[in-house]
């Protein structure tokens, strides 16, 4: 619900990638991010092995399980964003 509320086009659009496989969603991401902070799970490696075992991880990752650097990467342009932004 919070990811479809703020306006996240600046934090989107660092996610153009030319190379390689294309990314994991943002909003997997940002819902990952968001859950674990609000449930005092703030690392990243704990983060992504909560979504190979933790089933509310799991789901809003949509099945999906990042590795920690991905998550890492994804927090720091989250960061980013948000300072640029002023939220």
């Amino acid at each position: 619900m919070v990811d479809e509320v703020l306006d996240l086009a600046p934090f989107f659009a660092s996610y153009t990638e030319v190379r390689g496989f294309p990314p994991y969603h943002p909003r997997l991401f940002l819902k990952s991010l968001l859950y674990g902070y609000t449930t005092g799970v703030r690392s990243p490696r704990k983060i992504a092995t909560r979504c190979h075992d933790d089933v509310a991880f799991r789901f809003l990752a949509a099945n999906t399980a990042p590795d920690f650097r991905s998550i890492v990467l994804c927090s720091c342009r989250l960061c980013s964003c948000v300072s640029r932004r002023g939220w």
